[in-house]
């Protein structure tokens, strides 16, 4: 006996390609988002960086990689590049070498890691606790505005 062909999905397949559906509308606006704030903006400041334009009526013209070559020869920008590497070095990497060895201190079942760890954040916290605290929270504010006029 042959057996018939089955047309069209199984069940189970239906409900995974409604489970992707689901998950695809999900990121969607993400995904729109990030094509028109950053991909597009990016591909267009790569074409732009190979052309030669005016910003003018003036057609576009193909220079490839001529205005690299020109920009790494002024001096003032080689001296603006440098000084960005160096603060990144100098900032950014301690910075995150830092962070991260806090954290793995943080993290470690230690004698009294409690205290430290509310040292590390009390500073985060404290501020909302004066201001609450205070009583100038908005709503006495608001409160005493309605009341006052």
């Amino acid at each position: 006996m042959e057996e018939k062909k089955k047309k069209g999905f199984s069940s189970r397949q239906k409900r995974v390609i409604r489970d992707n559906m689901v998950g695809y509308a999900f990121i969607l606006p993400n995904l729109i988002g990030y094509a028109i704030f950053i991909f597009i903006p990016a591909c267009f400041s790569f074409v732009l960086s190979v052309m030669k334009w005016d910003a003018s009526q003036a057609p576009m013209e193909f220079v490839g990689l001529a205005n690299f070559a020109q920009i790494f020869q002024d001096e003032i920008f080689m001296k603006s590049f440098w000084n960005t590497i160096e603060y990144a070095l100098m900032t950014v990497l301690p910075t995150l070498v830092l962070s991260l060895l806090l954290a793995v201190l943080l993290n470690n079942k230690l004698k009294g890691i409690a205290i430290f760890r509310t040292a590390i954040y009390f500073p985060y916290i404290a501020p909302s606790w004066r201001w609450e605290l205070s009583g100038t929270c908005c709503f006495s504010r608001i409160s005493d505005r309605s009341m006052n006029s």
